[in-house]
């Protein structure tokens, strides 16, 4: 038995309204709502119940065991949603960020950089777990046992496997192949899709940055050039974590969200 939850082999959970047999599951001595909204896979007791001499109440959160052992001692957890981290960690980044915003020009103007360049780390770091969020939530959302109708240059269809999916374009994932298997609409040509495009592009200047992304003040490229400093500057007010998120949950489940998107921390 670990420390800190109660499990038992082959015991019948509920998860999200379905009925799943784990070979181990562990009872957190907490109601689901208490439990980090980041966690993966919560569930509640049904119905009181007795384990081994223990009585688990109704409402009693549950969770497929997850045990890691850190040299001698054994930690059971529940399960982290990649994505709710990376949206977690976008958030904190782009508020923090935006408390230097406001900062950076009066300090640069009596040549002190320190604030500024804290808010590119920051602004980066937001952009990226911004993509890298609905990146994660694609790539886990899409189903193994299902094939996606492509329409290739040649006018020709195709099937494509799990498999060969996971090569597509995030683009492609979130515009055409999630839509189809979901057999919801698409966000292409809505506003949300070209914030997503806004998101991507400023983010693969990040990534991949080219001499012109990098360019300074000069008589070729001008005195104010649109370089990625300008461009991260100009971010502040995108909300890339919002756009995340907006996202995700428009192909999730809106009356039965998992438990890191129903009680996510962050107001949209």
């Amino acid at each position: 038995m670990t420390s800190g939850s109660k499990r038992k082999k082959g015991t019948v959970c509920f998860f999200r309204i379905v009925q799943i047999n784990f070979e181990n599951v562990s009872f957190a001595m907490k109601n689901a709502k208490d439990i980090d909204w980041r966690a993966s896979v919560i569930g509640e007791v049904t119905q009181d119940i007795v384990i081994e001499g223990n009585k688990i109440l109704a409402g009693t959160a549950c969770y497929p065991t997850n045990l890691i052992k850190h040299d001698s001692i054994e930690i059971n957890f529940p399960p982290p949603s990649l994505t709710a981290l990376y949206l977690s960690m976008a958030n904190k980044n782009y508020d923090a960020s935006k408390e230097l915003y406001e900062m950076v020009i009066n300090d640069c103007i009596n040549d002190e950089y320190c604030n500024l360049f804290d808010y590119y780390e920051l602004s980066i770091s937001a952009i990226l777990f911004s993509f890298s969020a609905i990146e994660s939530f694609a790539n886990e959302k899409i189903a193994q046992d299902k094939y996606y109708e492509k329409k290739f240059k040649n006018g020709i269809y195709g099937a494509l496997s799990s498999d060969s999916i996971e090569w597509l374009s995030l683009d492609e994932k979130i515009g055409d192949v999630l839509p189809q298997q979901l057999n919801i609409q698409t966000i292409k040509g809505t506003t949300l899709w070209q914030s997503y495009i806004n998101l991507r592009k400023i983010r693969n200047k990040i990534v991949h940055p080219t001499k012109k992304d990098l360019n300074r003040s000069n008589i070729l490229t001008g005195k104010y050039p649109v370089n990625i400093w300008h461009n991260l500057i100009k971010s502040n007010d995108k909300k890339y974590p919002e756009v995340a998120k907006k996202i995700i949950f428009h192909f999730e489940d809106k009356q039965n969200p998992p438990h890191w998107l129903k009680y996510y921390k962050y107001n949209m």
